[in-house]
C-alpha cells in the first residue's frame, strides 16, 4: 500500500518560491506560449487573474531580499530547484536535529563523495565542490550555506516569517482556486501513476512519498530524492495547463483532418449543396455526377468527421437523407479563426 503524505501549504516555502520566481514573470511567458496554440489571450489572462492579483498585492508590501542571501534564490544550472528551496525542505524534515547536524547531513546527501561518518570542514567542501560541474556562482552559494551559523539561519527564518505574513494576508485572492486544485489532486486515486506518466517513468514515484502543491511554482512538477523519502512538488495550475495544452493540440489536429476532408472537390460540392437543403443519396449522386458507390464513399468520410448528419425524412421514410451539421461546421470555422487570429 502506498504511503502518500500531502503536505499543507507552507507560506515560508512559498516566500522562497516567490523570490525565486518574482523576476521571471513566468505567467506572461505561458500566456504567450499558449496563445501560439490558438487560445485567446483574454481567456489566458482570466485563468491567471487571481494569481496576478495576488502577486501584485504581495509586491507592494513584501520586504526586499537581503543582499547577502540573494544567491540562495538563484536557480541551479543542474536542477530547476534553488539551493535554499532544497535546503529548507531538508531542514524541515530533519528539524529535530541541531542546525549543524542538518547542514552536515545535507551536504552528505548533495555531495555524494562525503563520508557520513566524518565531520566535514570548509576545506573538505572546497575539494568536494571541485569535483562537480557547477559554475563559480553556484559553488559560492554552497560555501555560503555551509558557513552559515545558527544565529544567521534564525535571522533568515525570521525574514521568511515576515514575508509569510504578507502572503497569508492576501491569500484569500487565490484561496478558492488553490484549494480546488489540492482537492482534485488529493482525490485522484491514480495520482502516483499520473505523476509517473508525466515524468515518462513507470516506477519513479513509489512508496513513502510526500506531495506538496505549490502556489508560486504553479507550472512545475519536480521530484527530489532525499534519504528514503521522495518529495513531489506539483504546481497548483500544472495539470490544468497540461490538459489545456492537450485540448488545443487535439483541436488543431481536428481542424487539419477536417480541412483535408473538405479539400476534395466532390466533398466540397456536397457540403455546399447540403448547406440549405437535405438530399438523399441518389439526388446528390445525380447533382454532382457521381456513381452511388462513389458518393457512398464520400458520405462515409463526411459523416465520420461529423460534418454531415444522416436523417430520416418524415414525408419520405423510405429514403435516408443527408444534411449539413451546421454546429460542427461553425465549430470548424471558429477553430480555424482561432488558429489564425492576429
Amino acid at each position: 500500500m502506498k504511503s502518500i503524505n500531502f503536505i499543507p501549504l507552507d507560506f515560508r516555502l512559498e516566500v522562497i518560491s516567490y523570490y525565486a520566481q518574482c523576476n521571471q514573470e513566468e505567467e506572461h511567458e505561458i500566456i504567450q506560449n499558449f496563445s501560439n496554440y490558438g487560445m485567446k489571450k483574454e481567456e489566458l489572462n482570466q485563468l491567471f487573474h487571481s494569481f496576478t492579483a495576488y502577486k501584485a498585492k504581495i509586491e507592494q508590501e513584501i520586504p526586499i531580499i537581503q543582499e547577502d542571501i540573494k544567491d540562495f534564490f538563484n536557480p541551479l544550472s543542474f536542477t530547476k530547484d534553488t539551493l535554499i528551496n532544497s535546503f529548507y525542505r531538508f531542514y524541515m524534515h530533519q528539524i529535530k536535529r541541531s542546525f549543524f547536524e542538518i547542514k552536515q547531513l545535507y551536504f552528505t546527501n548533495i555531495i555524494f563523495e562525503l563520508d557520513e561518518e566524518k565531520e566535514w570542514n570548509l576545506s573538505d567542501i572546497f575539494l568536494a565542490l571541485e569535483k562537480h560541474e557547477m559554475n563559480d556562482r553556484e559553488k559560492l552559494s554552497f560555501i555560503h550555506l555551509f558557513v552559515l551559523d545558527d544565529w544567521k539561519w534564525n535571522e533568515f527564518i525570521s525574514f521568511l516569517d515576515e514575508g509569510a505574513k504578507i502572503l497569508k494576508k492576501y491569500y484569500y485572492l487565490v484561496q478558492n482556486e488553490y484549494e480546488k486544485s489540492v482537492t482534485q489532486i488529493q482525490s485522484n486515486p491514480q495520482i502516483i501513476e499520473k505523476i509517473n506518466q508525466t515524468l515518462h517513468s513507470k516506477q519513479l514515484i513509489q512508496d513513502n512519498c510526500d506531495i506538496y502543491v505549490s502556489l508560486f511554482q504553479f507550472n512545475r512538477l519536480s521530484v527530489i530524492m532525499q534519504d528514503d523519502l521522495q518529495y513531489v512538488h506539483i504546481g497548483y495550475l500544472f495539470y490544468l495547463l497540461v490538459e489545456l495544452k492537450k485540448q488545443y493540440i487535439v483541436i488543431d489536429q481536428t481542424v487539419l483532418n477536417r480541412l483535408k476532408v473538405i479539400a476534395n472537390p466532390s466533398r466540397f460540392k456536397i457540403l455546399q449543396l447540403l448547406k440549405n437543403e437535405e438530399y438523399y443519396a441518389q439526388e446528390l449522386a445525380k447533382l454532382i455526377n457521381l456513381t452511388t458507390a462513389t458518393l457512398s464513399h464520400h458520405m462515409e468520410i463526411l459523416t465520420g468527421e461529423g460534418l454531415v448528419e444522416v436523417v430520416l425524412n418524415e414525408q419520405n421514410k423510405k429514403n435516408i437523407y443527408f444534411r449539413l451539421n451546421k454546429k460542427e461546421m461553425n465549430q470548424l470555422i471558429d477553430d480555424w479563426k482561432r488558429s489564425f487570429s492576429l
